[in-house]
C-alpha cells in the first residue's frame, strides 16, 4: 500500500513538473519581421472633409504631417526589419534590430532619429515568477527604444541588437513571443526646427498612383 502512495506521488510530481514547463503554443516558424515606414500624419479630430469612392468618411483637410522639419523626399524610403539569432544555449539568444531611412529631405540632415516600438511580450512559465503553467503575459512595453542614427547624405542606417541595447541586462532569454502593436520613427534633435510632438514616420503601407 505505501509503495502504491510513493509511486503514485511520483507520477502526481513529474505531471507537475512536465506542466511547468509547458511552452507557449505559437507557430513553428515566425522568426522575421519586415515593415515599411510611411509619413506620420496628424489625427483628424474635427472633420472638415470626407473621403470619396467606395468609403465616404469625414476626413480632415489639408492633410498636415507631424513633423514639418524632416520628410520623405521624391524618393524617400524607410524599412524595418527584426530577426532571431538563435544559438544553442537560449541565455545567448538575441534579437536583431536594423532600420534604414533612405532619400531624405533637406530638413533631416544632421537629425537624430530613433525607432521606437509598442510590444507585448508572453513569457513560459520559467520566465514567471509565480511559475503558472500558462504562463504570463507582460504589461505592455510602450515605444520601447531600439536604437537612433544621425541622417547623413539624406540617409540613417541602424544596425544593433536588443541585448547590445541594454548591456549587463540580459532581455532576450529562452522562449517568447512578440506581439508587435506600433513601430515609428522619432526625431530626437532640433537641429533644422522643432522637436514634433508625434513620429516622424510610422509603419504602415503606401499605395502609389497607377
Amino acid at each position: 500500500m505505501t509503495r502504491r502512495i510513493l509511486v503514485a506521488a511520483a507520477v502526481a510530481l513529474c505531471g507537475l513538473a512536465g506542466s511547468a514547463q509547458a511552452q507557449l503554443v505559437e507557430p513553428a516558424h515566425a522568426k522575421r519581421l519586415n515593415i515599411s515606414f510611411v509619413t506620420a500624419y496628424e489625427d483628424c479630430v474635427t472633420p472638415n472633409d470626407s473621403s470619396t469612392g467606395a468609403f465616404v468618411l469625414p476626413a480632415c483637410s489639408p492633410a498636415t504631417p507631424i513633423d514639418s522639419t524632416c520628410q520623405f523626399g521624391p524618393h524617400g524610403l524607410g524599412t524595418g526589419r527584426a530577426a532571431v539569432i538563435e544559438t544553442q544555449i537560449p541565455a545567448n539568444q538575441d534579437i536583431r534590430i536594423n532600420g534604414y531611412l533612405r532619400g531624405l529631405a533637406d530638413g533631416c540632415e544632421g537629425e537624430t532619429l530613433c525607432i521606437e516600438a509598442t510590444m507585448a511580450v508572453t513569457l513560459p512559465s520559467t520566465g514567471c515568477v509565480s511559475g503558472d503553467p500558462a504562463g504570463c503575459t507582460m504589461q505592455e512595453l510602450v515605444n520601447f527604444p531600439l536604437g537612433c542614427a544621425t541622417v547623413k547624405n539624406g540617409r540613417a542606417r541602424l544596425g544593433t541588437t536588443i541585448n547590445a541595447l541594454f548591456p549587463g541586462n540580459q532581455i532576450v532569454n529562452g522562449q517568447m513571443a512578440i506581439a508587435l502593436r506600433e513601430a515609428k520613427v522619432t526625431r530626437q534633435s532640433s537641429v533644422n526646427g522643432p522637436q514634433p510632438s508625434g513620429p516622424t514616420f510610422e509603419m504602415g503601407l503606401f499605395v502609389p498612383r497607377n
